[in-house]
């Protein structure tokens, strides 16, 4: 068997990683998802847990979406996950050749297969502990990467919907760890079938999560089955009696580049440019963009790869498998600015933004406008200005030089090792900490496009971040050009540019509905789909156990209202009910879809305050300096003539020439 040539390169680099499924283990008659199902239901013993039964041998139902029926059972689910996966004897001999081929090890099972091939000497990482998570790939040690948890430790097993969603959706350290992984090395899938129930989630979640041009590697005897996933490419078996020889032939190929003495010694090296998390806070209330926009001009001739993040808690909890932190921010009475989940700004001292970083070996650069007393417990660095010249005086004796005898008053350093090597003269690589890679099609340009409606923002975000777990959607209410459609695509793209959404935000409005099946034809589209015949069933088959991380807006949706008949208006409510369980959906409208029903969480916008008024009006018109020209403005034309609407600003100011005083604009 010829073995493909980046196969032939990942060993030889030591690159190559084994990402193990269930097949592996059938040899051990541990028990299939099926089976755990009804062996709980038996054990459990109640009536109508046992009508489930007759509904899973006839695949009526799901042995996940019958899982998810016991989840309150779960002391009994774990006790049987304890007792029923843990391997005494077997044969181990496949499991034993994927640890002399690579030894480097991801896998989905439960049991201790791989532990038990090691002869005990590998304790796994399950996805659960951050350190040890953090130190696989740190250097050639060989690991096995428990993903969905171990028998040992059953409370923490993946088994039900919600633990994928949390696992797959939500940024933890093993999701990030993953997509280190998935980008940096090749990945040879082993003991995948369509038969697993869980195998549309996993490779649905890699291919949508882990964007890069990175290809790996299937072995599998469906071929056809796995073209959809951009990520993989399939090494066809003709039957699974094929992988032991697929496996020797690449052990042999390793062990001819072992005692070849014309095999060229490939130093192997983790990263091989250097990773840096550069975070900030971007608040609603606040303008920090010239002090980021100092630092990475600074930076950028270093031969490095730049992730930049939103300084808040959440984004400070996935930092771990990175060389350097640098924390760029300002300092109110000794606290420290950051982001709150609101997007508006917030105080926390020194010590608890650091607390919250997992890896708590990694070097830490602070850089603020004054000094910040140095917190003992971590290895950091306080620069105390944004002047360049200091900036770059650190970056080169530092940074590039690996020299921290530096005597400035505006550098402080606690730690004698910033990094394990110095950094080259280079083009740093600048993309986001999150991975969200797409340019959205509403457009960079609603980012700047509001004045003021600070707390309207933020309490819209709030709102989208909790329909994500509350499944309703959210109707952003408010009467024609109070700017509800302007609003709802600049928070999307915030919340966007801060690791939701990785699916991205698609827009769709609903002016030209006239009927059920011309919004269906819409809502499909916007789940990025096309050819759809059955949408429903198709969402149901490949999306049961996790939400795509999408967004959908719906614009102009009273259109909806009144123009379809009664019937249709039902079965549309009806499918955006559906729909919400599979993706987050955004309407605006100018009314409440229903006063009684409790399935949207809605938000009435009222208009802009006086303040934001006059902020947009001279915007578009021009700067007015009398303070009583300002006066009749305010009152005698935002307030009482135009309502301080956005839109009616707009069309006033951009529609006529202007005058010189005001109060002839108002006459």
């Amino acid at each position: 068997m010829e073995l493909p040539q980046r196969i032939k390169d990942a060993i030889k680099a030591n690159n190559l990683i084994i990402f193990a499924g269930a097949g592996l283990s059938e040899k051990f008659n541990l028990p299939n998802w099926s089976k755990l199902v009804e062996d709980v239901i038996t054990a459990i013993g109640r009536e109508d847990y046992k009508l489930f039964i007759p509904l899973l041998r006839n695949k009526l139902m799901s042995a996940s979406d019958v899982l998810d029926k016991l989840r309150a059972e779960h002391h009994e689910i774990n006790k049987y996950v304890s007792s029923n996966f843990n391997i005494q004897e077997g044969d181990l001999a496949l499991h034993k050749k994927l640890l002399l081929l690579s030894g480097q090890i991801i896998t989905t099972n439960f049991d201790n297969a791989f532990e038990k091939a090691s002869d005990n000497s590998i304790i796994p990482s399950i996805y659960t502990s951050t350190y040890n998570i953090s130190e696989i790939n740190k250097s050639n040690k060989p690991y096995i990467f428990k993903l969905h948890g171990s028998f040992s430790e059953p409370d923490n097993c993946i088994l039900f919907k919600e633990q994928y969603e949390k696992l797959y959706s939500v940024v933890t350290a093993a999701k990030e760890k993953l997509k280190s992984i998935f980008a940096e090395k090749t990945i040879l899938f082993i003991g995948f079938s369509f038969n697993d129930p869980d195998i549309n989630l996993i490779f649905d979640t890699l291919d949508r999560v882990f964007v890069n041009n990175n290809k790996h590697f299937i072995l599998s005897t469906e071929p056809l089955k796995f073209q959809k996933y951009a990520f993989l490419e399939t090494i066809t078996l003709n039957n699974y009696d094929e992988v032991d020889f697929f496996l020797d032939t690449c052990i042999t190929y390793k062990n001819l580049l072992i005692s070849s003495p014309k095999a060229p010694q490939i130093e192997v090296k983790p990263n091989a440019r250097h990773k840096f998390a550069i975070l900030s806070p971007d608040p609603l209330d606040l303008d920090f963009k010239d002090d980021i926009s100092k630092v990475l001009n600074s930076l950028d001739a270093l031969d490095a790869n730049l992730y930049l993040g939103t300084l808040n808690l959440k984004t400070l909890s996935t930092i771990e498998d990175y060389d350097l932190l640098i924390i760029v921010t300002k300092v109110f009475k000794s606290k420290l600015y950051v982001e709150d989940d609101n997007l508006k700004s917030d105080l926390l001292s020194p010590f608890e933004i650091l607390s919250s970083i997992p890896n708590d070996k990694i070097s830490i650069i602070l850089i603020t406008n004054e000094k910040v007393e140095l917190v003992p417990e971590f290895n950091l660095v306080n620069i105390s200005s944004f002047k360049t010249a200091v900036l770059n005086k650190f970056i080169y004796k530092a940074i590039k030089n690996g020299d921290l005898d530096i005597i400035d008053n505006d550098i402080n350093i606690g730690l004698t090792k910033l990094l394990d090597s110095n950094v080259d003269k280079g083009s740093a690589i600048i993309s986001s900490i999150y991975g969200n890679l797409k340019d959205l099609s509403i457009g960079k340009k609603c980012l700047s496009n509001i004045i003021g409606r600070v707390e309207e923002q933020s309490a819209i975000a709030l709102k989208l971040i909790s329909i994500g777990k509350s499944n309703k959607f959210l109707n952003v209410k408010a009467s024609g050009g109070t700017g509800k459609t302007t609003l709802i695509k600049k928070v999307a793209y915030e919340l966007y540019n801060r690791g939701y959404y990785h699916e991205g935000v698609t827009f769709k409005s609903c002016e030209n509905v006239k009927s059920y099946a011309d919004f269906e034809e819409i809502l499909i589209s916007g789940f990025n789909l096309t050819n759809i015949l059955n949408f429903r069933e198709y969402l149901v088959e490949n999306y049961s156990f996790s939400k795509i991380d999408l967004l959908i807006i719906l614009d102009n949706f009273e259109t909806v209202v009144n123009s379809i008949n009664e019937d249709d208006y039902q079965k549309v409510i009806d499918l955006l009910k559906f729909a919400t369980d599979y993706a987050n959906i955004v309407i605006t409208s100018r009314e409440k879809l229903s006063p009684s029903e409790d399935f949207e969480d809605v938000y009435s916008l009222t208009p802009l305050i006086t303040d934001d008024a006059l902020s947009l009006f001279i915007k578009y018109y021009g700067v007015v300096t009398s303070e009583q020209e300002i006066r009749i403005l305010r009152t005698e034309i935002l307030e009482d003539l135009l309502n301080n609407n956005p839109l009616a600003i707009k069309l006033v100011t951009k529609s006529r020439t202007s005058f010189k005083k005001i109060s002839l604009r108002s006459n």
